[in-house]
């Protein structure tokens, strides 16, 4: 159908791959666009059928990790190796699992949301915000992206980036409007 200078087009696509095999399916919209005379495509949305394939072990592994281990700290040393190596930003450390709850952990309350959690070989990358209670009550944020290096079963190495300075600004924050209390 079109519209003055526009066409919207709808329909079904199926992609094949070697030996006639679905690769994908699912639906498709494009519009159009009349430029001097002629119809250009102006955009175009595909939308899988397809089920999202499953996670991998170690994306399971992970994510149950970092949804426990601030819940409960022992899972650490089941979950990690002896000898974690982390990569900061200031610099690389080497750990013992006793440690990486205490140098990880928020002060109070944490909560964990996932954006993004994603496998691929021994590596998994996830994407998630840390939520805690400051003691005025306001939350605090802390955004923060993980790659984690697994041996077999367990979290051997991950580089850590998060923003300390944007944490640390909001705690600076709500001390001061608890101290003019």
């Amino acid at each position: 159908e079109s519209y003055g200078n526009f066409a919207i087009e709808e329909g079904r696509y199926t992609l094949y791959a070697e030996g006639d095999q679905i690769a994908d399916q699912g639906k498709y919209i494009v519009t159009w666009k009349k430029e001097d005379g002629q119809w250009k495509l102006h955009r175009d949305i595909w939308n899988t059928s397809n089920p999202a394939p499953m996670s991998s072990k170690n994306e399971k592994i992970v994510r149950q990790f970092m949804l426990e281990h601030f819940k409960n700290p022992t899972i650490i040393y089941e979950m990690c190796t002896d000898d974690l190596i982390v990569h900061w930003a200031w610099g690389d450390s080497t750990y013992p699992a006793s440690e990486v709850f205490r140098i990880l952990s928020p002060p109070t309350d944490p909560r964990l949301e996932i954006d993004d959690c994603f496998a691929s070989g021994n590596k998994v990358g996830m994407r998630f915000r840390v939520l805690f209670d400051h003691p005025s009550g306001n939350q605090v944020i802390r955004d923060e992206l993980l790659i984690f290096r697994m041996e077999g079963d367990r979290v051997a190495e991950a580089w850590a980036y998060f923003d300390r300075r944007y944490e640390q600004e909001q705690r600076d924050e709500l001390d001061a409007l608890v101290s003019k209390r």
